[in-house]
């Protein structure tokens, strides 16, 4: 009841646990291939769309719209504000995490 518009009118079924647990792993690596330590709210937006892209499917109306699933994530991750000053539960213990990508730096 409180979805986005484009979810309520486009979509019908939508990304499962798996889905969340990839964004994650997903937005680490991406971070450490980057060069930093964490990863962002910026992160895990890069990768919204390769990541859900094949678990969300339209309804009748989306098809028949002809809408694209990457322009409904899109606009999905656009209604979704970013919160300031996010960190990952991984910055807590950032030993482990900060020698793994100097190590990959070298």
């Amino acid at each position: 009841a409180n979805a986005p518009e484009v979810v309520r009118k486009y979509f019908s079924f939508g990304a499962g646990p798996r889905a969340a647990q990839a964004l994650v792993m997903g937005a680490k690596a991406l971070a450490m291939m980057r060069g930093e330590t964490r990863p962002t709210a910026q992160d895990v937006r890069d990768l919204v769309s390769p990541v859900m892209r094949h678990r969300v499917v339209l309804n009748f109306l989306g098809a028949a719209d002809a809408v694209s699933v990457d322009e409904m994530l899109a606009e999905l991750v656009a209604s979704v504000p970013a919160p300031d000053g996010w960190t990952p539960p991984i910055a807590a213990r950032p030993g482990l995490w900060t020698r793994l990508v100097a190590a990959l730096k070298r």
